[in-house]
């Protein structure tokens, strides 16, 4: 997730994962339940129409 949203930026591995779960606590609260958790990994719920304007 580190290479996808923050490709070629150097960051140590705690910072990293601190980043990434911040940042996918965000996308819950702006997106509340269309963002699933499964055992391997997040999705955008496909039951949930997602309009990108």
């Amino acid at each position: 997730m580190i290479e996808a949203g923050w490709a070629g930026e150097k960051i140590r591995h705690e910072a990293a994962t601190l980043r990434v779960y911040t940042t996918i606590r965000r996308l819950r609260s702006f997106l509340g339940d269309a963002l699933v958790t499964r055992d391997d990994g997040y999705l955008f719920d496909p039951e949930v129409a997602v309009r990108v304007e």
